[in-house]
This record gives structure tokens, C-alpha cells and sequence, in this order.
């Protein structure tokens, strides 16, 4: 009988202990926040825009570049070549599936004005012009939220956040202007 109580007791008092506000975070933790980018790790895909999901053939994951933010992941790995004056998404052969470059961006896109607390980094493997790439962006709605890091610029996830500028890009060669 005294254990009944006692949880009642419990159960009655965590009932009264609600936080005010909900506390605020950065790619969901309040720890995150005012670490400099580079002592944050972000959960990768390679090749994440080859899905089975989408229908590729050997795709590298399971599901496609939304269900993966969904999913948690915050470091998107993508190759981008050149086809037929377009810029596209693929793994090798474009024939074994493909997706437009501005249309892979706009799923970023969506996420981040979905998502206004959340980083989120993109690498490219770069097989396609730099103006292409530059158009996509600004075509995607990007462009104006991408952060160029300069020399000695490691800013907090916090300053990323409150200055609309979450999403980091990174080219393996080739980035020219704008400075990734």
C-alpha cells in the first residue's frame, strides 16, 4: 500500500514540473549551439541522392535525400556531372539513374525552411561546369542561404541559424566563385 502512494506521490509532483518554454537547439541539441563548426560531427550518406527509393539501379542507400534529413542525417555526399548542357545527380553512369540538380536542391530546400534550427553540410564531387552548379542554387532558392567559410571563419551553429545561412557546400575540385 505504501508504494501505491509513494508513486502517486511521484507521478503527482512530475505532473506539476513543466518547463516554461521548450529550450532552443541546433541540429536537435541545446549543446550544439555555440560549439565553432568544426567541433560538431555530422551524421553522412555518400552518394546520398542513389536510393532504391527513387528507383536507382545498385543504389548506395535505401531511401532518398528527404527521408534521410527526416532521418537525421545532415551531411549529404553528392556527385553532380554535366549531361546534355544540365546539371544532374549520379553515381558513375547517369543511366543507372539520375536526377536533376536543381530538383536534388530543392529537397534541401524544403527541409531547411521546414527545419529552421537544423545545419546542414553538402559535399560535391564536382563532373559539371561551375555556372551550372551556381544556377541550380540560385534556382533552388539556395544561394542566399549558403555559408562561404573564409580563412579562420569557423562560425557556431547558432550564428549559422540566426543568420539564414545553414547550409554549407564543399566541391572535391572546381568550386571557383562563390567561395566554397
Amino acid at each position: 500500500m505504501r508504494w501505491y502512494s509513494l508513486c502517486l506521490l511521484l507521478c503527482a509532483c512530475a505532473e506539476q514540473e513543466k518547463p516554461s518554454s521548450d529550450p532552443i537547439t541546433c541540429n536537435g541539441s541545446v549543446a550544439l549551439c555555440d560549439r565553432p563548426l568544426d567541433s560538431v560531427v555530422f551524421a553522412a550518406t555518400h552518394n546520398a541522392m542513389s536510393s532504391d527509393e527513387r528507383g536507382w539501379l545498385a543504389p548506395n542507400h535505401l531511401y532518398s535525400v528527404p527521408t534521410q534529413l527526416q532521418d537525421g542525417i545532415r551531411a549529404l555526399n553528392m556527385d553532380v556531372h554535366e549531361e546534355d548542357g544540365e546539371a544532374v545527380l549520379c553515381h558513375g553512369y547517369c543511366s543507372l539513374g539520375r536526377q536533376g540538380l536543381v530538383d536534388g536542391l530543392r529537397e534541401i530546400a524544403d527541409f531547411l525552411e521546414d527545419h529552421p534550427r537544423e545545419v546542414v553540410v553538402l559535399t560535391f564531387e564536382m563532373y559539371a561546369s561551375t555556372p551550372l552548379v551556381v544556377a541550380a542554387f540560385e534556382e533552388a532558392g539556395l544561394a542566399e542561404r549558403t555559408h562561404a567559410l573564409t580563412e579562420g571563419d569557423m562560425p557556431t551553429l547558432r550564428e549559422l541559424i540566426a543568420a539564414d545561412q545553414r547550409l554549407l557546400v564543399f566541391t572535391s575540385n572546381g568550386g571557383g566563385t562563390p567561395d566554397w
